[in-house]
This record gives C-alpha cells, sequence and structure tokens, in this order.
C-alpha cells in the first residue's frame, strides 16, 4: 500500500546569520560571523526521490562575511584586526557553506536535523603591538570560518521554520562556541 510522508522543514531558501567565536589557547579571541542565504540545491542529475528524506541547500553570493580578532598574544603584547569580504557562492554544493536537512529518517537522532559547515575566502588585516616596539601591520588572505552546526545535527522548530542555536566546543585551537539564526522563506 503506498504512503506519503510530509514535513514542515522550509524546503526552498534559508537565510539569517552565523558565527564562531573562538577563545584560543594564545589569549587572543577571533569572531567569524556572516550574513547568509542559502538555496536548495540539487545535484546535476539526480531526480528529488534520489533525496528521501534530505534536502541540501547551499550559500548563494548573497551576503558578508566579517573577521574581528583581539587580545593578548606572546607575553606582553596584543593583537587586533579585522577583515570583511562577499561570500562567494560559485554554483558547487558547498560554495562558502552548506548544509544538508534530514527529516522523516528511519533513525529518529537524525529527524528534523541539519549538518553543515563552511566559509568564505576574506582579506584581513591584523596590527601586533609590543613593548618597546613599533606596531607591525599584516594583511593578507584567510577562510573566515563562520559556519560550524554540530556533529550531531542542529535541531529545526517544530513549525519547521527556524534553524536556531548555539554549540560549544573545545579543540586545539581552544574553545570554540557557535551561534547560527536562520529562518525560511517562501518561495516566491
Amino acid at each position: 500500500m503506498p504512503t506519503v510522508e510530509v514535513s514542515n522543514i522550509g524546503c526552498w531558501r534559508w537565510t539569517g546569520t552565523a558565527s564562531v567565536t573562538t577563545n584560543s589557547t594564545a589569549g587572543y579571541t577571533t569572531v567569524e560571523s556572516a550574513t547568509a542565504t542559502f538555496d536548495r540545491y540539487r545535484l546535476p542529475g539526480s531526480m528529488p526521490e534520489d533525496l528521501v528524506g534530505v534536502d541540501a541547500f547551499k550559500s548563494t553570493n548573497s551576503g558578508t562575511a566579517n573577521f574581528t580578532i583581539n587580545g593578548l598574544i606572546g607575553i606582553n603584547c596584543t593583537i587586533t584586526g579585522t577583515g570583511t569580504g562577499p561570500l562567494q557562492g560559485d554554483g558547487g554544493f558547498f560554495a562558502d557553506a552548506g548544509f544538508i536537512a534530514s527529516f522523516r529518517l528511519p533513525d529518529p537522532r537524525l529527524n528534523r536535523t541539519a549538518v553543515g559547515s563552511g566559509g568564505t575566502d576574506i582579506p584581513y588585516s591584523t596590527t601586533t603591538t609590543c613593548p618597546g616596539n613599533p606596531p607591525e601591520t599584516n594583511s593578507g588572505r584567510q577562510t573566515d570560518r563562520w559556519f560550524l552546526l554540530p556533529e550531531e545535527g542542529a535541531v529545526f522548530s517544530a513549525d519547521g521554520l527556524n534553524l536556531v542555536g548555539q554549540k560549544q566546543t573545545t579543540d586545539s585551537d581552544g574553545t570554540k562556541t557557535s551561534f547560527w539564526i536562520f529562518r525560511a522563506l517562501r518561495e516566491e
């Protein structure tokens, strides 16, 4: 007997903000953030029936990534800096960032969750100041890692229209706190 399953999770476009704040083991703090839009993405040649229980979303080139750094570096030195740049959606699956929305899966632990990550290559400039020396300025490009959902999945709201949360992890870089606030938009 045929069955039909439905989900109220947004399936066209998501928009909002995300950030990752790192309190580094070296003593300084970085904040990597972005305002982003994610559109549903289907792999070329795939059919909707190939993706039963999941939808994939990728960031578009609509939005801006930002970077700040501030704090101690070394024993008596300080570092400050900023960077900003546009998102660079390139048509590939994970342009800058992406996520996979899971719904109606056999494993209830993954049901109604999203997993994903990403970052944007942006220009930056920093100034390091140490007592008795002139300030040293550096500039270049780096990947601003602004999007990091938990490995176990971020949970969609009961109405399927919001993906909101935070997660704290610790690794060799320091303590990272990820925040995300995204809202589903209706198809136009």
